[in-house]
């Protein structure tokens, strides 16, 4: 199994632009032998897509006209500073949310449990927050598996910060 969630930075990233910034948050995912994450050549490059069109990713809504593309904006393009944590048994990695998108998208994270499932959860801001969940795979590719297992409410925060995470469980048996 393989799980890959894209960051870049700000840095000389030749034709990187459109779709969530060059495709920053989206995710691609492979196990088993197959794919089950797809975008095209273009689609997170030159083509005129928005955030969550044509690619694996989360955005926020936020006010129409954003870059002319579509009017959810994901995490951005940021610097990655965030560690990669290796726990043995599952590894975790998670990207920070560029000043665009925040403060409705604090950070998306990537967990991956040995080679059984990945985790992803979405940090948005409250629960008021509205966002579209993408996931697209290849013309002749099968969808993974998705369960929604919670939102989470962190109970040491005032309920002034009230934080939601969308959690979405990906699993394949055919491993």
């Amino acid at each position: 199994m393989y799980v890959h969630l894209q960051q870049i930075d700000e840095g000389p990233n030749y034709r990187w632009g459109r779709a969530a910034g060059g495709g920053n948050g989206v995710i691609y995912y492979t196990a088993g032998g197959k794919r089950y994450s797809f975008n095209g050549p273009e689609d997170v490059g030159d083509g005129p897509f928005g955030d969550v069109e044509r690619c694996t990713n989360f955005g926020v809504k936020k006010a129409a006209g954003y870059r002319g593309i579509g009017p959810y904006r994901a995490v951005g393009r940021n610097d990655l500073t965030a560690p990669l944590y290796d726990f043995g048994f599952a590894q975790s990695a998670t990207v920070y949310a560029n000043k665009d998108a925040m403060p409705d998208y604090r950070s998306r994270s990537v967990i991956q449990s040995g080679a059984n499932y990945i985790v992803v959860i979405d940090d948005v801001e409250n629960d008021r927050t509205e966002g579209r969940f993408s996931w697209f795979v290849g013309t002749n590719d099968d969808f993974p598996s998705f369960t929604r297992l919670v939102r989470v409410r962190y109970r040491k925060m005032p309920r002034s910060h009230l934080r939601k995470a969308a959690i979405i469980e990906i699993r394949q048996y055919c491993l």
